[in-house]
C-alpha cells in the first residue's frame, strides 16, 4: 500500500474553481489550489500529494523493493473531468533543476474514473519502480497530469512545477541523525544557453508535538516537515501539532559543498521555455523578492548547454540535545531566481 496521505493536508478544492471546464492540478503543499506561477521564495518541490510504498524507518524508499508511486489529482473546476486524463510518473537522479536526459523511470496511465468537481482521485503508477542502491543519493519523483478537456489551459510546461499546476515534485530525503548525510545533487541546465548558477542553503529548526505522528506514519511526518514555512502554522495539522520554527541558516551549521563534478548530458533535453521567459514568469509573482531569503551561498558554477554538475554536499551530524528537527533547503539559483531545489530533513539524535 502507498504511504498514507493525511487528510488534514487536503486543499479545499472549491477555492480553486475556475469555470465550466475541468481545472486539474496537483498541489505543491496542503493549501495550494493551483494558482501559477509561484513566487520565487516558495519551496514547491516537496508535494505531500505524492506518496510511495515501502519506506524505511525514516520515510525513504527502500532499494530493491518494488515501489508504487501514488498521486492525488485535483479538479478545481465546476465541470467533472471525464476519463480522458493522462497521468505521467517520472523518477530522476537526485536533482535540483531537471533535464529529461537523467530520467530513471517513466510510466503513464489514463485513469478510468472521472474527477468530480471540487474533488480529486488517487492515481497509481501502472508499473512499479524498483530503486537501485545509489551511494549518497536519493531519487526525485515528478508527476504531471493533462486532459484535452482543458484546451489551451492544459499542461504547458512539463517538469516546471513552479510554472504549471499540472506538475508536482517530491525532492526530499531524510538523514541518518547519527551518521550525518552526504548528498550528490544533480544540477541540470534545462535551457539552451550558458547558466551561471549559485547553490544556496537555508535551514530551519522545527519543534512540535510529533510523537504520535512519528509512531503512526513517519512518511507523513517527514513530508510535513519538508513543507513547513517560517512563521505561523500554515495548515490544520501544523496547528494541532503546535509547530514552531526558527531560521538557523546563519548559525554555523556544518553544511559544505565538497566537490563539483562536471558531466555532459546526452539526448534532447526537451526545452519548452526560454530562460528569459522562465525568469519573467517567476518574478512577476514577487517583484520584490530578496534572494538572501534562500540562505547562504555554498558554491558557484557555470553550466553550458547540455551539461550538468554533480554536487557532493556533506552535512555533519548535529546534536541539539532535544527533540527538534532541522530542515535544509538546497536551491539552484540563476540570476537571483530559483530554478530547482531539494530538501533534507535531519531528525533528532534520539529518533
Amino acid at each position: 500500500m502507498p504511504q498514507t496521505f493525511h487528510h488534514n493536508d487536503e486543499p479545499r478544492a472549491e477555492e480553486g474553481q475556475r469555470g465550466y471546464t475541468p481545472y486539474l492540478y496537483i498541489p505543491y503543499n496542503g493549501t495550494d489550489t493551483g494558482n501559477r506561477p509561484l513566487g520565487p521564495n516558495i519551496k514547491f518541490w516537496g508535494s505531500p500529494h505524492i506518496a510511495v510504498s515501502h519506506t524505511d524507518q525514516y520515510g525513504n524508499v527502500v532499494p530493491g523493493q518494488p515501489i508504487t508511486i501514488t498521486a492525488r489529482v485535483f479538479n478545481g473546476g465546476l465541470k467533472p473531468a471525464l476519463p480522458f486524463i493522462t497521468v505521467q510518473f517520472f523518477v530522476f537522479n537526485s536533482s535540483l533543476a531537471f533535464t529529461t536526459a537523467n530520467s530513471l523511470f517513466t510510466a503513464t496511465i489514463q485513469p478510468t474514473k472521472q474527477i468530480p468537481s471540487k474533488g480529486y482521485i488517487e492515481v497509481s503508477s501502472p508499473t512499479p519502480w524498483i530503486p537501485e542502491p545509489v551511494e549518497n543519493g536519493h531519487p526525485c519523483i515528478v508527476v504531471q497530469c493533462s486532459t484535452p478537456e482543458e484546451g489551451t489551459d492544459s499542461l504547458k510546461f512539463p517538469f516546471f512545477a513552479a510554472l504549471d499546476r499540472h506538475v508536482a515534485q517530491r525532492n526530499m530525503t531524510v538523514a541518518n541523525p547519527v551518521a550525518g548525510q552526504k548528498l550528490i545533487l544533480h544540477a541540470g541546465n534545462p535551457f539552451h544557453q550558458s547558466l551561471p548558477c549559485t547553490l544556496r542553503v537555508s535551514s530551519l529548526l522545527i519543534h512540535g508535538k510529533f510523537e504520535e505522528l512519528r509512531r503512526t506514519d513517519v512518511g507523513t511526518l517527514m513530508t510535513l516537515l519538508a513543507n513547513v514555512q517560517p512563521g505561523a502554522p500554515g495548515n490544520l495539522l501544523e496547528q494541532r501539532l503546535e509547530v514552531r520554527t526558527k531560521d538557523i541558516s546563519g548559525e554555523g551549521l556544518d553544511v559544505r559543498l565538497e566537490q563539483i563534478e562536471h558531466q555532459d548530458v546526452p539526448g534532447d533535453q526537451g526545452e519548452v521555455i526560454t530562460l528569459d521567459r522562465y525568469l519573467q514568469q517567476r518574478m512577476q509573482s514577487d517583484p520584490n523578492f530578496d534572494p538572501q531569503s534562500l540562505g547562504k551561498v555554498l558554491g558557484e558554477f557555470v553550466l553550458e548547454p547540455r551539461t550538468a554538475n554533480n554536487l557532493l554536499i556533506a552535512v555533519a551530524p548535529t546534536d541539539l540535545g532535544g527533540a527538534d528537527y532541522i530542515v535544509h533547503h538546497f536551491t539552484q539559483v540563476v540570476e537571483n531566481c530559483p530554478i530547482g531545489g531539494y530538501t533534507l530533513v535531519v531528525p533528532p539524535m534520539n529518533f
